[in-house]
């Protein structure tokens, strides 16, 4: 799709591609500096994508300038981001949940990432390995830029071993995907249950377009079958190929989910609507939203995820299945709330695990800098306030404070015996 906007002198060149699905009836369009709106059911829906642009040259100074203090600031601040992301771990589980897979055959398939064969595998059937620009975008909300500022970040990403992380996880959970599916294959639409049924209608895979798939003859490597897209398009029906790249979405886009990358609404967020680069509104609205890109996906995916799908189909998971509006609206809240407070807690208790069995970390020497300077800051990082709650807390039971400050690597006063004894 190629749009010319004429809304300035010069006017801007947007590229990309739209895929308009579960649209139904008469639709109309609107383009606004970096927004593609779609409206349909008289109005009553609407969908709006974030384009990327191609600025006019006379914005080009401010974009870069813009671009590489970001630049800058995730080479300084994402050093540890890969320790912020064990909460991956609950967004998988909550992906794994919804798509009603088992847990153990997704660690079974986090194993086999370390196995080259089967990396090359999954990269031949069309689960990528995430780039260091998108890995750096999950964080930060920037695409990378091939300036010196941010080969400097992409060197951060990559010391850091966010990259791996996120391909390890993402590409896990791909193959999971299709290795679950693989197990339906062989089934009329009629067979499956109307939570299988809301799944797949959901990506825009209809009835016709599950006969083709349903035919399709499983990928299998080392004795594990997969439901890749090449097994998709290799059926000999008209259209096969247009009902592979739907699975492939459909695959990839639960990837997305189960290892928080923004999507379309988040982009468009985060850029103030889509607002342009070069300019002091578009930038300023891109600087302010820096690293806020993970919380704002959290909410345009899984929150809404949990607040628009339907209750009580039939073969629903645990906190789906209500069959009253009250009891709908008491597994949504649940449902939330264990979302939120698991992705906010689970960092800080995985952390606090590891410490409790890392060698050495007990060692009198260092175990104290230990806790103060590493321990607690990673915490922190993990679980934001942690710290002044924990001063807070010491404050409100015991009325003393800490001589040895939370997160600092030495005391700033030595103790205030007097205090601690009650004299």
């Amino acid at each position: 799709m190629a749009l010319n906007h004429q809304a300035d002198s010069q006017g801007i060149q947007f590229r990309g591609e739209l895929s308009l699905r579960n649209i139904r009836g008469p639709w109309a369009s609107t383009v606004r500096e970096g927004t593609f709106a779609v409206t349909w059911n008289g109005g009553k829906n609407k969908c709006w994508a974030f384009l990327h642009q191609f600025d006019p040259a006379s914005r080009d100074t401010v974009a870069k300038a813009f671009q590489d203090a970001r630049n800058l600031q995730v080479a300084a601040k994402l050093g540890r981001a890969v320790i912020s992301s064990l909460t991956d771990t609950f967004t998988i589980a909550s992906s794994l949940h919804f798509n009603r897979i088992p847990y153990l055959q997704m660690l079974r398939n986090l194993g086999r990432q370390f196995s080259h064969e089967h990396r090359e595998m999954l990269t031949s059937h069309g689960i990528i390995a995430e780039s260091i620009a998108s890995s750096m975008d999950r964080i930060s909300g920037d695409f990378l830029t091939y300036s010196a500022s941010g080969r400097l970040a992409a060197s951060v990403m990559k010391l850091s071993l966010m990259n791996a992380w996120t391909d390890g996880l993402r590409s896990a959970f791909a193959s999971t995907m299709m290795q679950n599916f693989s197990k339906k294959v062989g089934s009329a639409w009629a067979d499956l249950d109307e939570w299988d049924q809301y799944l797949l209608r959901r990506k825009g895979i209809e009835e016709a377009d599950w006969q083709i798939i349903s035919q399709a003859t499983p990928t299998e490597n080392n004795g594990v079958r997969y439901l890749t897209r090449e097994s998709v398009a290799a059926v000999k029906a008209e259209g096969a190929q247009q009902v592979a790249t739907k699975w492939l979405a459909f695959v990839s886009d639960e990837g997305q989910y189960a290892v928080v990358n923004p999507d379309l609404a988040t982009r468009a967020i985060v850029t103030g609507g889509g607002m342009p680069t070069g300019t002091i509104s578009g930038e300023a609205a891109r600087t302010a939203a820096q690293f806020k890109s993970f919380p704002i996906a959290m909410m345009t995916r899984h929150w809404e995820r949990i607040l628009e799908t339907p209750q009580g189909l039939e073969g629903a998971p645990l906190g789906y299945g209500a069959q009253s509006a009250s009891g709908a609206a008491v597994n949504r809240v649940a449902l939330l709330a264990a979302l939120s407070v698991g992705t906010m807690l689970i960092g800080a208790d995985s952390l606090k695990l590891i410490n409790s069995n890392l060698p050495y970390a007990s060692l009198w020497q260092i175990s104290d800098i230990w806790d103060h300077w590493v321990i607690h800051n990673m915490q922190e990082m993990l679980n934001p306030g942690y710290l002044s709650r924990m001063q807070q807390r010491a404050m409100r039971d015991y009325g003393q404070s800490y001589y040895w400050e939370p997160g600092e690597f030495f005391p700033e006063r030595a103790p205030d015996f007097e205090a601690a004894l009650g004299e």
